[in-house]
């Protein structure tokens, strides 16, 4: 997990997880490895944490599977436990995945479908659509990521809008 890296590199962790059986695959990780990452259960809809109170704020390829008022709730509450001068990196699915479009519509750009036996929610972003719910922070870095890659046979275009940006010092 990613939560591995960053403590390998001396930072204190904390994670949310909504999945049962996330959390239960992330105890096994810790005690395999022997690692205290600070997994809980959670929803980043409502964190648990108090408001200014982390420095690094990270959210890889799970936002996404939120409608898009529960995306701009997420956002939000992940700058408002961000720190002054904090750091965010969070991700979003590009309509040009090649993805978008499969499903059921349950709102414009948003499809559920099956995933992994589970019905699942993938909200595509048009490319600046990220950039309203990041204003008032500085961008630092917003990268557009187009990847082809061959897996069950087939080619498959994923698309992702990835950001950085800084929380202003107050």
């Amino acid at each position: 997990p990613p939560l591995a890296l960053f403590q390998a590199y001396g930072y204190q962790t904390a994670g949310l997880e909504i999945s049962a059986e996330r959390l239960r695959l992330a105890a096994q990780y810790e005690a395999e490895q022997g690692v205290r990452l600070n997994i809980r259960p959670g929803d980043l809809r409502c964190i648990p944490l108090e408001t200014a109170s982390v420095s690094f704020v990270y959210s890889f390829n799970t936002i996404f599977h939120l409608t898009r008022a529960d995306i701009a709730r997420g956002v939000s509450e992940m700058l408002r436990v961000l720190r002054p001068d904090g750091l965010c990196s969070v991700n979003f699915l590009s309509v040009e995945d090649g993805g978008f479009g499969s499903g059921r519509e349950i709102e414009p750009g948003t499809f559920v479908g099956e995933e992994n036996g589970e019905d699942t929610a993938h909200t595509y972003f048009a490319d600046d659509e990220g950039d309203a719910l990041l204003a008032g922070c500085v961008l630092l870095r917003k990268e557009k990521r187009l990847i082809d890659q061959r897996f069950d046979g087939h080619l498959h275009r994923l698309a992702y809008i990835d950001y950085i940006v800084q929380k202003p010092a107050g």
